[in-house]
């Protein structure tokens, strides 16, 4: 969610807020209303403030679209039944998400907690000043690890659509395959090299395939946790959660967009070791790791060069050479940590062929080291 303030809002919306909030509480319907830039295509952000009382702003949530999520499992919840109920879910378990103030069915609208305007993407890009900047991004990375570890350890209930839903070996397929048709086929690479890619993707769903399955928020990055005015870090857009590997949340916080870079290495593996260890120091853990990131990658890298050459969102394109460089690290890393299928080395190969960023990423590894017993 995106927090900036506009100023204009339409009439038919600020009509439908002043009415929601008139069946909230009648005396607060005298309010300001004030548009935010939407940063989720099927809802809308606004913020409403009254000039006494507590609290003294709040967000409306409006829904543009109730339409169900990327199907991923049997069960279907539309959007707003599941912000409603994983709200009430992660609050009750503890997991700091915002106060749900009311609810309208009709129409859809949340009146939520207003948590201010920092991300933590915006303490991660030196965007929101504050004394001693490293330790504070330390810190609040650091709790961000906590609250997914938190959300790990929900226990599993029965019947309850998060838990009756997950990914397959087919939807990671199909996520790597943007890769293939909107990075390599452009560069005319011949047929039998598509095939290195297609066996090479498979091989890596199937090896998640096999890793045990937790709760995840399933988009869990900096641009989704706040910090709010008393530097807590708060999660927001949960309402896909879903059964996913143990590392696909640290996975989705530490590289989204260019997070990795500008966090730094020595920052990064504090942050994958610390989780390790937190996590239960499975050993399995940085072979599952790497391979979620690698299928991350090689989805976002093909997504980014879609939405920029087929939408003509041309933001995006800024974020593929840095996917491109984590892609070769991640297979270098994967490649040198013997006994591993030759598919790795052979996608390596092929990407470093057509893409200078790979074999830079692969020139400069980057090792996670598992913490000692003793420390």
């Amino acid at each position: 969610m995106q927090t900036t303030e506009a100023q204009s809002v339409d009439a038919e919306s600020e009509a439908r807020i002043r009415e929601v909030i008139g069946r909230w509480e009648p005396a607060r319907k005298d309010c300001l209303v004030l548009g935010m830039t939407p940063d989720a295509s099927l809802r809308r952000y606004f913020r409403v403030r009254w000039d006494s009382g507590r609290p003294a702003s709040a967000l409306a949530m409006v829904f543009l679209s109730l339409a169900v999520p990327e199907a991923v499992g049997k069960h279907a919840v539309n959007s707003y039944d599941s912000y409603v109920q994983l709200t009430h879910f992660l609050s009750r378990h503890g997991v700091s998400v915002p106060t749900l103030y009311f609810e309208s069915e009709a129409p859809p609208i949340l009146i939520l907690e207003d948590l201010g305007d920092v991300m933590l993407a915006d303490v991660l890009l030196g965007r929101a000043g504050q004394a001693n900047p490293e330790d504070r991004l330390a810190r609040l990375y650091s709790r961000a690890c906590e609250i997914i570890v938190e959300i790990q350890r929900i226990p599993s209930e029965s019947g309850f659509f998060p838990f009756e839903r997950g990914f397959t070996e087919e939807i990671y397929v199909n996520e790597m395959s943007e890769t293939l048709d909107f990075l390599l086929r452009p560069l005319d690479a011949s047929p039998d090299r598509y095939r290195v890619f297609e066996e090479a993707s498979a091989l890596i769903a199937d090896e998640l395939g096999s890793f045990p399955k937790i709760l995840a928020h399933r988009d869990f990055h900096s641009w989704n946790l706040m910090v709010d005015p008393s530097e807590q870090v708060r999660v927001i857009d949960f309402q896909d959660a879903l059964l996913a590997t143990g590392s696909y949340d640290l996975v989705s916080l530490l590289n989204d967009r260019d997070a990795d870079s500008a966090l730094g290495d020595r920052l990064y593996v504090q942050l994958v070791q610390g989780f390790y260890t937190a996590a239960g120091s499975r050993a399995d853990f940085y072979a599952e790791y790497d391979r979620a990131l690698l299928q991350r990658d090689l989805k976002v890298a093909g997504r980014f060069a879609k939405l920029s050459t087929v939408r003509g969102l041309t933001t995006y394109a800024a974020w593929i050479p840095g996917t491109l460089r984590r892609i070769g690290r991640t297979l270098e890393r994967i490649t040198a940590s013997g006994g591993q299928h030759a598919l790795y080395g052979s996608l390596l190969e092929l990407l470093c062929d057509h893409f200078p960023e790979v074999k830079a990423g692969a020139l400069n590894p980057l090792r996670f080291d598992a913490p000692k017993a003793s420390e």
